[in-house]
């Protein structure tokens, strides 16, 4: 990708990212990540999380960005 190109794309980036539909997350979840959802999934048991839970949350929690990742390749040609 020739650096005009990237150029252009950042731009297009950024402005996603003034509009509020869109925000920057970390590609590994973090620990709070992962407690708000088992709080949101579960409300009355969020204090205890079974660690196969903690592990699959996770992976929901790749894929999604992955997903997205791979939604946007196209735009990214």
């Amino acid at each position: 990708m020739v650096a005009e190109t990237k150029r252009e794309k950042f731009a297009k980036d950024l402005d996603k990212l003034i509009s509020g539909d869109y925000v920057l997350v970390p590609r590994e979840p973090t620990e709070a990540m992962i407690h708000a959802g088992h709080v949101a999934m579960n409300p009355h048991r969020a204090d205890w999380v079974h660690p196969v839970t903690c592990t699959n949350r996770k992976k929901v929690y790749k894929a999604m960005i992955e997903a997205y990742v791979k939604e946007n390749q196209g735009a990214k040609q």
